[in-house]
């Protein structure tokens, strides 16, 4: 059952939801702007799929 929750697209997209909550909670603070914010969590996603794939 645990690996039916564990896809790669389930962990991608837990990752991705992740980081967006976390950068608009930074975005509104001020602390990043949207290019930034939209650099930073495009190069995780890359890194999380690259990692996933070994």
């Amino acid at each position: 059952m645990l690996e039916s929750l564990f896809t790669r697209e389930n962990v991608e997209s837990f990752v991705r939801h992740t980081l967006t909550t976390a950068g608009g909670g930074l975005l509104a603070s001020g602390a990043v702007d949207g290019a930034t914010l939209q650099a930073v969590i495009g190069g995780i996603v890359a890194l999380v799929g690259f990692a996933w794939s070994y």
